[in-house]
C-alpha cells in the first residue's frame, strides 16, 4: 500500500476522502496480491483465472505489438511478466521474478490499454 499506491502521496485533506482513497486502493492492491499469489502456485495454469478475456487479449496484443489474438490465452506466468513489463521490469534471466511495483505500475498501464481494447474491439460498433 505504502510503496505502490503511494497513499502518503495523495496528501486529502478530508476523512472522507482519504477513506474512499485507501478503499480503492486496497481493492486493487488485493487484487494485485492474488495475481502475484496465483502465479506462485500455479504458474502453468491458463490466465483466464486472473484475467477477463479483454485484458489478457489487449495484454497480449500490445505486448506482441500484433491485432491477432491467439485462440488460446497465454498462461499465468506469461501473464505476469507481460504485465511487469509494462511496468519497466526487463525480465532478463539473471532478474527473477517481478516485484510488486513492476506490477503495480504495469496493471496502471494495462487498465488504459483496456479501455481503448474494449472501445475498439466492441462488437456492437461493427453491427
Amino acid at each position: 500500500m505504502k510503496s505502490a499506491c503511494k497513499i502518503e502521496d495523495c496528501r486529502l485533506d478530508s476523512y472522507n476522502k482519504i477513506k474512499k482513497i485507501i478503499t480503492l486502493k486496497s481493492i486493487i492492491a488485493f487484487r494485485l496480491l492474488y495475481i502475484t499469489h496465483i502465479n506462485r502456485h500455479y504458474p502453468d495454469d491458463v490466465c483466464d483465472k486472473i484475467l477477463t478475456q479483454s485484458e489478457w487479449q489487449a495484454l497480449y496484443c500490445s505486448i506482441h505489438k500484433t491485432k491477432i489474438v491467439p485462440k488460446n490465452p497465454p498462461t499465468i506466468k506469461e501473464s505476469v511478466l507481460m504485465i511487469a513489463k509494462l511496468g519497466g521490469f526487463l525480465g532478463r534471466k539473471s532478474d527473477g521474478q517481478p516485484g510488486m511495483t513492476y506490477i503495480w505500475r504495469g496493471w496502471s498501464k494495462l487498465n488504459s490499454i483496456i479501455e481503448l481494447w474494449e472501445i475498439f474491439n466492441d462488437e456492437e460498433t461493427y453491427g
